[in-house]
């Protein structure tokens, strides 16, 4: 049971090596010849670190390529990807090598391809560049986040016909580069023009690498301070509220705020929020969207992750409890998982956000609570709408909540709280910004002046400017 807590708190069924490791021992040596590929890095105004040619400069511009395998397309433009240093639920990360240079850029593979346009959705269901996650947050130019230096696409031209007749699949591929918000737009529709109906999926991307390890593997193995009076912690608190006041405005949730979707650097203080591909950048503030889908999740995404079939995202542990209303149907055997997917807007990553400030605060706590709501490995077992209905509708209650279910005033967090009332005070404000509208907004406009971030503020790098 511990080891299942652990897993479903901050790892992957697959121990992968840390961000930190040096990558010269999974690298392969290249076979290839390189022609004039040069790396230019972000310049005096921080722009976007590209990765260019001196002569066709192709991975500056969008185009369709002749391969379904977007690794044959890094091969042609004289990049190579190591072996594979991490894996999580959404896809696997290779370092890639330019001349011996294996420490800037990473490329990450879905899992499967990640469909990112949605024919239900009726507001934005075809812009790819809200909707897709990945873009959706590179086009927003988000503080403390991974820097995205292109997109692999896969269009499928005839998914109506496919569905009713049984056509043959009709596909083409296009790799779509990061080089600015309007640019991203400009290309996005123009393919949306050419292919109406269309289907799009993500494949895979080259980023760049964010320095650190992750925030789950370093709580599990005990290799950060988690004082609250310490720098460190201070150094997450204030990384992450950065990030949160940079998306509310625009619109952008992220919906997977979890340790393990956190970069820590212990060296700079310096905190990266990674793997966007739940996000969404929403046509208005706190939307909210109810439907349906029929779904078949594969068992390693059910057992062990907590994860609604990436349908929502975030694991339940850090899930906005009344996105998890009603959210499954138990489904008989042989039948699919019946869904009802509720999106919420910006309170969706506070209460991830304070979760994840309370995992940081006493792993074992956190695992008190798991052991509580979540007594079966099996998921299909869980209704999530029981934890919702435990939760409650009323934030102002959810931090209180959460210390009577792990022992109230005998639990460590309790008394790590009582001797830090500036710290439960900003606990209190991120939950009660977990509920929409006018009482979630008024309470994360006091987070700006709260005593505890602005200490944490004193002691922080200011937030890393998107690029």
């Amino acid at each position: 049971m511990v080891n299942y807590v652990q897993d479903l708190l901050f790892k992957t069924n697959e121990k992968s090596p840390t961000f930190s490791q040096s990558l010269a021992d999974f690298v392969s040596p290249s076979s290839i010849t390189y022609q004039g590929l040069a790396t230019r890095l972000s310049d005096a105004t921080n722009t976007t670190a590209l990765l260019t040619t001196s002569t066709s400069a192709s991975l500056l511009r969008s185009q369709q390529i002749t391969t379904d395998d977007p690794t044959k397309f890094l091969q042609l433009q004289g990049i190579t990807m190591g072996k594979q240093i991490g894996r999580g639920a959404q896809g696997r990360i290779y370092p890639i090598t330019y001349q011996g240079n294996e420490n800037d850029y990473l490329y990450k593979e879905e899992s499967s391809p990640h469909l990112i346009t949605d024919p239900e959705d009726q507001l934005s269901g075809h812009k790819f560049y809200r909707i897709g996650g990945d873009i959706a947050a590179a086009r927003c130019k988000l503080p403390n986040t991974i820097e995205s230096v292109g997109f692999f696409l896969k269009i499928i031209k005839n998914p109506k016909q496919m569905k009713e007749n049984g056509a043959p699949e009709d596909a083409e591929y296009h790799y779509l580069p990061n080089t600015s918000p309007e640019k991203i737009k400009a290309d996005a529709q123009t393919l949306l023009e050419e292919h109406p109906g269309a289907e799009i999926f993500l494949s895979g991307q080259i980023m760049k690498r964010a320095p650190g390890e992750t925030l789950g593997s370093l709580i599990s193995e005990g290799k950060i301070d988690t004082t609250p009076e310490n720098k460190p912690f201070k150094n997450i608190v204030y990384g992450l509220y950065s990030f949160l006041a940079a998306a509310r405005p625009r619109n952008f949730v992220h919906r997977d705020i979890k340790p393990d979707n956190l970069v820590f650097d212990q060296n700079t203080g310096q905190l990266t929020v990674i793997d966007n591909t739940s996000g969404r950048h929403l046509a208005r503030r706190n939307k909210a969207i109810e439907r349906e889908s029929s779904v078949r999740p594969s068992k390693d995404r059910l057992s062990n992750r907590g994860t609604i079939g990436g349908m929502i995202g975030a694991t339940l542990v850090y899930a906005l409890p009344a996105a998890l209303d009603r959210g499954i149907i138990s489904p008989g055997p042989g039948e699919s998982l019946s869904i009802q997917e509720k999106e919420y807007g910006a309170e969706f990553d506070c209460f991830s956000t304070a979760m994840t400030l309370l995992a940081l605060i006493h792993k074992d706590d956190v695992g008190k609570y798991c052991i509580a709501k979540f007594p079966n490995k099996n998921f299909l077992e869980f209704a999530a709408n029981e934890l919702a209905d435990q939760w409650g509708d009323d934030p102002k209650k959810y931090l209180e909540k959460y210390l009577s279910w792990i022992g109230g005033d005998t639990s460590k967090t309790h008394g790590i709280l009582a001797a830090n009332s500036d710290l439960k005070n900003c606990l209190q404000l991120l939950f009660e910004a977990s509920a929409a509208g006018e009482a979630g907004e008024a309470a994360f406009a006091q987070l700006a002046t709260d005593p505890y971030l602005v200490a944490c503020k004193d002691v922080s790098l200011p937030p890393r400017a998107a690029v």
